[in-house]
């Protein structure tokens, strides 16, 4: 199953960042999804791949980073 849906041209999914909920319900993981150079966190749900995008909208130059 494909977890990301589109990507726009040049985006990318973070290969660092990949979690799945503790009842396999969801995959949550980092990427520049919709704005390339934009790093956001989504969330997929692994029956039918439907995303959300979990962060607010950033301040200019803003992203998600994750330690």
């Amino acid at each position: 199953m494909k977890l990301s849906g589109s990507i726009v041209d040049n985006g990318a999914l973070s290969g660092g960042f990949i979690a799945v909920d503790p009842k396999g319900r969801y995959a949550m993981y980092i990427g520049d999804q919709d704005t390339d150079e934009v790093k956001e966190i989504y969330r997929s749900k692994l029956t039918n791949g439907t995303r959300i995008k979990l962060n607010d909208e950033f301040v200019k130059g803003g992203d998600v980073a994750f330690n």
